[in-house]
């Protein structure tokens, strides 16, 4: 993938915002927001597809707006997709059509090519929406300088809207992945539940594999990804209960939905059960497990998955459990990491990361809290860009202190098997180290010697009374 490092001047910053603002919030009037939001990213690709050349959606676009009524002069695939009676439904509604006729299809193209057509209609407005765009587009020497520098913005604005519905991964997730992953070039980077894509957009990667449930966000990223000339792998499917082959991956990224229950009838003849063996039933609350499981089983033998994951994984037990107890016993954890509350943005959840390594040697592995961490952490509000730099520091370069310890398998096996950082971290007060008989010793030693003054205070007291 391309390095996508360089950002536009502030200028065409200002004239982006222009044209994106004015042009959404027209749309919001008849639109839903993830629809509008769906307008703006095919009308800004369709500037640069109008300079682009040898693009696979150009000649599927041409064929639709050629066709009209002669099923033979569409793609197979294409016939009896046209919407009927559209002057009866909404714009809503006209959007939501095409979705549903293509849910099913793994061929995206085919959709995009649909909504560019409706958007193209003559009878919508819309078409000033793409020339907008086109105008802008013309400020930039190439298509490709065009799409380079719009994509990100788009992504920035997408992040605000994704604050609402998870589509993809908050800014400050994408932040802390970025900065704690480093430089990817070359590397094979396999996302389970990628929703818009963003950060494996941010991350850049040789190789991108992407897997999404949802037909809305896997619309958005195969758009923007496709504007920088990415040949990342995308596919709509629960990764959860897909057969797949291993993808040797280098780096597993994931934040999936949390609270999901599963059909475990569903995970008959999964592969990625078969590394780990763990003799347990599977319940339907095991989800954060099976995903473990299933980035273990997409990497190759030196590559590492960086996992989201709500913290009472940590310590739950059943078959999440006996996950933890094969994870610690194969030494497969690098690290794990409480996360400020407050850094997924659109939820108040606590979370935290989990790292994997399938190339460890020692059986050591940290334990930490970033929880304090977190500057300016409001639900729902922008994260401050130090609060991050700080966490990511604090996980890539740990040190034994209040907030980290290192711990080995023995210890973790008296503790249960429960990774939650702070049942390992030390008291200040070193209270864990008093001893019951030393201490009741001490008491009655103290105890006596308070006898002893209030023998001698009763004197005293006497003696005066007597006096006076």
């Amino acid at each position: 993938m391309t390095n996508r490092t360089k950002s536009p001047n502030n200028t065409k910053i200002s004239t982006f915002n222009a044209v994106f603002d004015k042009n959404y919030q027209s749309l919001r009037r008849e639109l839903t927001a993830e629809n509008a939001m769906l307008v703006m990213i095919v009308s800004a690709y369709v500037a640069y597809l109008n300079e682009a050349q040898q693009n696979p959606i150009a000649d599927l676009v041409g064929n639709l707006m050629t066709a009209k009524d002669d099923d033979k002069a569409l793609p197979h695939q294409l016939a009896a997709k046209e919407l009927t009676d559209q002057s009866l439904l909404t714009p809503n509604v006209k959007i939501e059509q095409i979705l549903r006729q293509f849910y099913d299809s793994q061929d995206l193209d085919v959709v995009i090519a649909s909504l560019i057509k409706l958007l193209s209609d003559t009878a919508n407005p819309w078409q000033c929406i793409q020339a907008d765009f086109s105008q802008l587009q013309q400020q930039f020497l190439t298509a490709q300088a065009y799409a380079q520098q719009i994509t990100p913005l788009l992504y920035q604005k997408l992040h605000a809207l994704s604050i609402k519905n998870q589509w993809g991964d908050p800014l400050a997730i994408s932040l802390l992945l970025k900065g704690i992953i480093g430089e990817t070039h070359g590397l094979t980077l396999y996302d389970g539940a990628s929703g818009v894509a963003n950060s494996g957009f941010s991350l850049a990667p040789g190789k991108l594999i992407l897997r999404e449930i949802h037909m809305m966000p896997a619309l958005l990223s195969r758009l923007l990804l496709t504007m920088v000339e990415s040949d990342a792998e995308l596919k709509i499917l629960d990764s959860l209960t897909a057969k797949e082959g291993s993808h040797q991956a280098d780096i597993g990224i994931c934040l999936p939905s949390f609270g999901n229950e599963i059909q475990p009838f569903a995970l008959t003849e999964i592969n990625y059960l078969q590394p780990l063996s763990v003799f347990h039933a599977i319940p339907s609350s095991a989800s954060e497990s099976l995903w473990i499981q299933l980035y273990l089983y997409h990497l190759n033998d030196k590559g590492r998955a960086y996992l989201i994951l709500p913290i009472g994984w940590l310590f739950k037990g059943g078959y999440d459990l006996a996950v933890r107890e094969a994870l610690v016993h194969h030494n497969l954890i690098e690290s794990v990491t409480l996360l400020p509350l407050g850094i997924l943005q659109y939820s108040q959840a606590n979370v935290c990361l989990v790292v994997l390594n399938t190339a460890k040697t020692t059986d050591a592995f940290w334990l930490m809290t970033a929880e304090n961490m977190l500057l300016n952490g409001k639900y729902g509000g922008e994260v401050a860009e130090q609060s991050m730099e700080k966490i990511i520091d604090f996980i890539k370069n740990p040190t034994e202190n209040n907030a980290a310890v290192k711990v080995t398998q023995a210890q973790i096996a008296r503790y249960k098997y429960d990774l939650n950082p702070k049942c390992y971290f030390k008291d200040p007060l070193d209270i864990a180290t008093l001893e019951l008989t030393t201490e009741l010793t001490a008491l009655a030693d103290y105890q006596r010697q308070y006898e002893a003054a209030k023998v001698q205070l009763d004197k005293l007291l006497s003696s005066i009374a007597k006096q006076s």
